[in-house]
């Protein structure tokens, strides 16, 4: 019985609130509503939507009302997606013609609660914000220098979906777009030079390193389709300063478009070099936005330092709605395109702890790492006869025989260990005893034909097996504990 009596006093406490907010809205009164909600929203929406709307329009010199009402549409949205995503609130919130505008006057400042709820209704229901923007463009102003001011990356990319989800949208937003579009972060901007020929001349070529430059964050994306605008960037500093901005990725294929770009003639100024080597010895944190029906958690995890790798980078963990959760090892990436870009830098302008991690990741289990760091060093030596540690010669060679490691990685040690004889007379008795361990010009083409391998490789690769070795005499008599470290035995492996 007093069950009943407290849900019947709820709802008539609920009836007196709309009526009075219908009277004289205030901010309490709104504020009061969050009790009914996510019961009530139907309720709420059925008697106030037009008194919301109204109010979010008005202006007004005291905007706690405003904030209340936002605060009030975020939980009943919030709530909504979080446990019945088929509410009928939306079928209300579609019919009133003024809600978009409303929400789009309220974006700047920033207000995510108002990017949430126009995110969940644009998903839901695009049309009733396009049809609203073709008819009244300007009301995307606000959204435009919350973009540009901000740079927030969420915003931008709603924005972006919307601009683009139909071309009469595009065309009439497309002026007020190119105004501002360079103070837009880079993964939006490139995003409207694909959607539009108009836009992708918006950036003069002369200007665009000196824009670029401006920015600290990009994707292994952003770089590749700036490229296809601006070719002739591939072959700057400035390519080698953004791809050491890049965010890490997922999957290594993300980056394998690198192996097949054209040579390029670079050397790094010092300064840049060392921001790269710090970007490789200090990682930032990084999120993985995964898009799985428009429903996803995120977390981040931080990995503790294994042995042997030097470099801490996070592992992401995303949580999928209605899946178990994926873990994505996001280091390859990010340590690739650096240590590719530290492929251009002279090694003596680097403090000599990034030469030790950067020898030490010469071994790390990750494919892409390794060989991103074994064909640096070699660069390295080759052109600046930089002096390696005679313990990597052994570290190399036992990893020619981890099983893990595939074939044509197993060929870049074999060349590894044939430059490093050129300097340590270990490596020539390795070799010159265990003759699987030799380097062949037939395992050329199959380091080229890699993914990890780099575009300007392979005038290296042609020295290699000119190379003048050292004398190895002095050495043999260390040889029967080289063969023990390695644990060979005769005929065990057959050279391929």
């Amino acid at each position: 019985m007093n069950f009943f009596f407290g849900k019947k006093e709820a709802q008539l406490d609920l009836q007196a609130t709309i009526d009075s907010i219908n009277d004289s809205p205030t901010a309490d009164l709104y504020s009061h509503l969050l009790e009914f909600i996510p019961e009530n929203s139907k309720i709420i929406l059925e008697n106030l939507l037009n008194n919301m709307v109204s109010t979010l329009i008005r202006p007004m010199t005291d905007q706690s009302i405003q904030k209340a009402i936002i605060e009030a549409l975020h939980k009943m949205i919030y709530e909504t997606e979080l446990n019945n995503p088929d509410s009928p609130i939306y079928d209300v919130l579609k019919e009133h013609v003024n809600l978009p505008n409303a929400l789009m006057m309220h974006v700047y400042p920033i207000d995510e609660r108002v990017i949430f709820i126009i995110d969940k209704l644009f998903i839901k229901y695009p049309n009733i914000f396009l049809d609203y923007i073709l008819e009244h463009p300007y009301c995307a102003e606000k959204m435009i220098q919350l973009v540009a001011a901000t740079k927030n990356l969420q915003a931008a990319s709603l924005f972006q979906r919307i601009s683009v989800s139909r071309p009469e949208v595009l065309e009439k937003l497309k002026p007020m777009i190119s105004k501002r579009i360079k103070e837009f972060p880079v993964s939006i901007t490139v995003d409207f030079m694909i959607a539009s020929v108009d836009l992708q001349n918006i950036i003069p070529k002369e200007e665009i390193e000196s824009w670029l430059l401006t920015h600290d964050k990009f994707t292994i994306s952003d770089v590749q389709s700036l490229l296809k605008f601006y070719p002739g960037l591939w072959n700057t500093e400035t390519c080698l300063v953004i791809l050491s901005r890049t965010d890490p990725c997922s999957s290594t294929k993300h980056i394998q478009w690198m192996h097949d770009m054209p040579q390029q003639e670079i050397k790094l100024k010092p300064s840049s070099s060392r921001n790269i080597a710090s970007s490789l010895s200090d990682p930032q944190s990084f999120t993985i936005k995964v898009e799985k029906n428009q429903n996803h958690n995120l977390s981040q995890n931080q990995v503790s330092e294994e042995k042997g790798d030097k470099m801490d980078v996070e592992i992401l963990k995303v949580e999928e709605s209605g899946n178990e959760e994926t873990i994505y090892d996001a280091c390859e990436s990010y340590a690739y395109v650096r240590l590719f870009a530290l492929s251009f830098a002279n090694p003596f302008d680097l403090d000599v702890n990034v030469i030790d991690e950067i020898l030490d990741l010469c071994t790390n289990r990750h494919d892409y790492i390794s060989a991103a760091a074994i064909q640096t060093v070699i660069i390295w030596i080759l052109n600046y006869q930089l002096k390696i540690k005679s313990s990597l010669v052994y570290k190399s060679a036992g990893a020619i025989f981890e099983e893990e490691r595939p074939f044509e990685l197993q060929c870049l040690y074999r060349a590894f260990l044939r430059v490093l004889g050129t300097q340590i007379d270990n490596a020539v008795s390795i070799i010159t005893a265990e003759p699987s361990l030799s380097y062949k010009e037939n395992f050329s083409q199959r380091i080229l034909d890699a993914k990890w391998t780099f575009p300007h490789f392979s005038v290296y690769l042609e020295k290699i097996p000119a190379l003048k070795l050292v004398d190895f005499s002095e050495s043999m008599a260390v040889l029967g504990y080289i063969v023990q470290f390695l644990g060979l035995a005769e005929g065990a492996v057959e050279a391929i």
